[in-house]
Parts: structure tokens; C-alpha cells; sequence
């Protein structure tokens, strides 16, 4: 069965095999698993994320993830016996190491863009005698078309964009796993989508919260930051005085903060309003305090949020809710 057929790749994958420098928390200290390894089972084969750290102590911008996510995510997957398989930001190896094991008679390629890392996932994928398994160093923006056409392929960190190089690469009828980066979220909260190829698209099959590091390389870089008021052409004529002020708790407890129903409303705009804005008020960036909205263009009028509070700019009859009258 699958599940049996999981159960045998994570014993035939072990997980200390893949980890060496990490931290279990993100400000906590360097474990060196190299250095005392038996000292270091128990936090190693926990299900919490490991985040890899280079020889200075200066974290990687990768992490060994929750075993328990992985199963999720590779249940989403269906990979089976015989499959062509990339995983994009391979990291550590090890998710490509257990993947190796499930398509027994398959391949998988990992592509990964920081070298330590690549160098070292193939030194322990040679120990283990994984030899299925390939990992090359490059920008995963345009994949690996040596081992392509593939059936599925999976990215392990959130993109602004789906990288062309994805639709000639996965199979027709193949799957791909993608977490989407949402505009105006904490840096790695994101929606992972299945989507299959068909024809000349994918069609999306679910998608489901979740959390990933943000995705680098070309075409990658927009909806990260913050806009600036001030850098608005039609700022100046509009912003001396708001048209609209009104209350806006949001049933926030700390009303100089965002959160619980303030931060989901932040995360629908951001997924349905082409206008949606996060905005740098010269405060250090921190999404629990930006203030958020929409941005229109055309009717030179912005509507801010902020703890507490709506904000509209511009002229009267466009920053008013819609059905309202004098």
C-alpha cells in the first residue's frame, strides 16, 4: 500500500542522516548533530521544522521540514513506482531521498540554489547508496530540462509566479505541487496548490493553507514589499486630510496591533483586489502594525487601514462604501 510503501522510504531515508548544523527555533542555538549525534535524536526525529545553518552560525534560507507536512504534501503528490520527479529548492536531500524510495524504478531531480547545500545532500544521498536520486545546483526558476518530461514536480518554497520553464517540463496529465506567496502575509504563510497538466494549462485541483520560505530568481521579487505613500503620483493633491474616517476594530484586544480578524481580512484582499497594498509608514516592517488597503489608480483614491481605524483619501464619492448616500 502507499502507506506502507511511506513508512519503508522514511526508514530507508533516515532523517539525521540529511541534518547537520541546525536550530530547532528560530533565535536559538547552533546544534551540530555532526559533533554528538546520539545527543541530538530526540530533536532531530521530532515533528517541528529544522532550520539548516552554515558554518559561520548564519542561518540558510532553507529548513528540513515537519516529517508530518512532508507525508501531507507527498499524499497530495500520489507519486507512485516508475515516476519522473523534480523538487524545486531541494535543500537538505532529504525530501528528495525519501521521494527516491517511493518511486522505486523512477527518478527524481532536485535542483537547489545554494551550493553547501547541494554539495552536501549529494555527498549523503551517495552514503545511503540512494542512487535515483540527483541533485544539480541552479536556480529552480528554470528547473532541470535533462531529466523532463517529469510526472510530478513540486516547489518547496512560495512563488510569485509560476516559472515558465514548469509548463514544458511536467508531463501531460502530471502534477505539480505549488505554494502560492500571499500579498500582505507574515513571510511565509502561503495557499499550496495541486494543479495538473492539461494541454496548455494547469488546472488547479485544491489548494490548502501553508507555509513556506519565499521563493528567489527572476520574476519573483514583486508583492514582497511595502509601498510608499509618498511615491504615489496623486498623493500630494489627496492626502492633507481624509475624506473618510471611521472605526474598524476587527475585534482586535490590542488596538495598536493587527491580528485574528484583522489579518484574515489583510490575507482576502490581498488575494482579490489587484489594488491591494501593504504601506511603509517608516516604521520598522513588521505585518502586525503595517497599515493595509487598496489603491485605485484611476479614481486617485486610497483606502488605508490601520489599528482601529479606516482611512479613505481622494474624492468624497469614491472613498464611500458603496450604497451609502449623504
Amino acid at each position: 500500500s502507499r502507506t506502507a510503501r511511506r513508512n519503508r522510504s522514511g526508514k530507508a531515508s533516515p532523517r539525521h542522516r540529511f541534518v547537520h548544523r541546525f536550530r530547532t527555533e528560530r533565535d536559538g542555538p547552533v546544534e551540530d548533530s555532526d559533533a554528538d549525534r546520539q545527543r541530538h535524536l530526540a530533536a532531530i526525529y521530532s515533528d517541528r521544522v529544522l532550520t539548516h545553518v552554515g558554518p559561520d552560525d548564519a542561518g540558510l534560507d532553507s529548513t528540513n521540514s515537519q516529517p508530518s507536512y512532508v507525508l501531507w504534501l507527498l499524499h497530495r503528490l500520489g507519486l507512485e513506482p516508475g515516476h519522473r520527479v523534480m523538487e524545486i529548492g531541494s535543500g537538505s536531500g532529504w525530501l528528495a531521498a525519501v521521494m527516491g524510495r517511493l518511486v522505486e524504478g523512477g527518478r527524481v531531480a532536485g535542483v537547489e540554489i545554494l551550493g553547501e547545500l547541494a554539495r552536501r545532500s549529494r555527498d549523503d544521498l551517495a552514503a545511503l547508496g540512494i542512487a535515483n536520486v540527483a541533485i544539480v545546483e541552479g536556480d529552480g526558476a528554470a528547473g532541470h530540462a535533462a531529466g523532463a518530461p517529469y510526472d510530478r514536480a513540486m516547489i518547496t518554497a512560495a512563488v510569485w509566479d509560476l516559472p515558465a520553464a514548469l509548463f514544458d517540463q511536467v508531463a501531460e496529465g502530471g502534477r505539480l505541487l505549488l505554494p502560492i506567496a500571499l500579498a500582505g502575509s507574515a513571510r511565509r504563510d502561503c495557499h499550496v496548490a495541486v494543479l495538473r497538466r492539461e494541454g496548455d494549462r494547469f488546472r488547479a485541483l485544491e489548494a490548502v493553507p501553508g507555509r513556506f520560505v519565499r521563493f528567489t530568481g527572476p520574476g519573483q521579487e514583486r508583492g514582497a514589499g511595502r509601498r510608499r505613500l509618498a511615491e504615489l503620483p496623486f498623493w500630494p493633491g489627496i492626502g492633507a486630510t481624509p475624506a473618510l474616517h471611521r472605526p474598524l476594530s476587527l475585534g482586535l484586544r490590542d488596538p495598536a496591533r493587527f491580528g485574528g480578524a484583522a489579518y484574515a481580512f489583510r490575507l482576502f484582499l490581498g488575494q482579490t483586489e489587484p489594488g491591494f497594498a501593504v504601506f511603509d509608514d517608516g516604521a520598522p516592517e513588521d505585518l502586525s502594525t503595517s497599515p493595509f488597503g487598496l489603491v485605485d489608480a484611476a479614481a486617485q483614491s486610497v483606502a488605508i487601514c490601520r489599528p482601529g481605524m479606516l482611512l479613505g483619501y481622494g474624492a468624497a464619492a469614491s472613498t464611500r462604501p458603496k450604497g451609502e448616500v449623504e
